[in-house]
Formats: C-alpha cells, sequence, structure tokens
C-alpha cells in the first residue's frame, strides 16, 4: 500500500480533495449568508484558505505517508494540522503586506516621522486579522474539512488496501475494506 503510486495518488487527489473542501466552505459560507450576488459575497474571503490546496497534501505526506499510519486518529491530526499550516501560512502573507503597507506609508507622506508607527502596528492589525478570520472559519471548517478527509482516506484505502500481511516495519491500524 504504502508504494509510490499510492504517495502521487494521496498527493494529487489530497490537492483536489482541498480544492472541494474550499468550494464546499465558500459555497456554505454564501448560502448561510443569503447572498445573492456571489462576485459581492462576503463569503469570498474564504479565498484566503486557497493555500490550503498545497498545505493539505504536504501535511498528508508529513502525517500520514511518512508515518505509514492512516488512522482515524492520524486523520483528525491532519486536518488540525492542515488549519493550523494554512492559519500560519496567512498569518506570514498578511503580516508582510502589513510591513509593506506600513513601508510605503513612511515613502509616501511628506513627515515619514508620523508614519513610522505603522510599520510595527501594521503587521500587528494584520495578524489580529488573520486570527479573527480563524475564529470566524474553525467551525465551518471542521465541519466540512473532517468528512472530506475521511472520504479522502476511504477512498485511498479503498483503492490501495491489500489483503495480504501489513508490510514490515508499518503498523497494520486498519481494517481491510471488503469489496
Amino acid at each position: 500500500m504504502w508504494s509510490r503510486r499510492f504517495l502521487w495518488t494521496g498527493l494529487s487527489s489530497g490537492a483536489v480533495i482541498a480544492a472541494l473542501t474550499l468550494a464546499a466552505l465558500w459555497l456554505a459560507f454564501f448560502a448561510a449568508l443569503g447572498g445573492k450576488d456571489p462576485t459581492r459575497s462576503f463569503a469570498n474571503f474564504t479565498i484566503f484558505a486557497a493555500p490550503g490546496v498545497i498545505a493539505y497534501p504536504a501535511c498528508w505526506y508529513a502525517i500520514i505517508f511518512r508515518v505509514r499510519d492512516y488512522s482515524l486518529y492520524r486523520t483528525t491530526v491532519l486536518v488540525a494540522a492542515t488549519f493550523g499550516a494554512v492559519c500560519g501560512a496567512v498569518a506570514v502573507i498578511m503580516m508582510t503586506g502589513g510591513i509593506y503597507v506600513g513601508i510605503t506609508m513612511v515613502l509616501s507622506v511628506a513627515k515619514p516621522w508620523r508614519a513610522v508607527p505603522f510599520v510595527v502596528l501594521g503587521p500587528l492589525a494584520y495578524a489580529l486579522w488573520t486570527v479573527i478570520g480563524a475564529v470566524i472559519i474553525i467551525v465551518p471548517y471542521t465541519i466540512i474539512a473532517t468528512p472530506m478527509a475521511l472520504l479522502h482516506r476511504w477512498l485511498l484505502l479503498r483503492r490501495f488496501a491489500s489483503t495480504g500481511p501489513a508490510a514490515p516495519g508499518t503498523r497494520a491500524s486498519l481494517p481491510v475494506p471488503q469489496t
């Protein structure tokens, strides 16, 4: 089961699952907020979760494939780790944007010493916005991402689970699905 084919299938299907999760998250916010125009919806803030399309396969590799343990516990750890990785990536991007805004303000005003606090406070404000966004999105993310990760697990195990004994050095913590 733990072959190169399983790895590449897991990584590529993980990106697809992450993209579907992002789309479902957007749709959930759009429906819950009663939006009428998709281009001007508050649900569009879910675009900040787009790094998850890269983070989920990377976390899947680190948490599932490298350890060679695709248990339910590892799958829930995968969901939590992906959320943390995306929040971290968004925080870094936002704080970099805050530094850019602060420096731009210092360079563009007539009295630059008045804008110097923005170089320090800008990144902190953007980090605060990231935390607020994480708090808003954590429950819907958990409700949507956990079943998607379990679906990903089920599909991969259904396709790649062997009927023979576990390979030496791996844990046989999964039942073999019956077809």
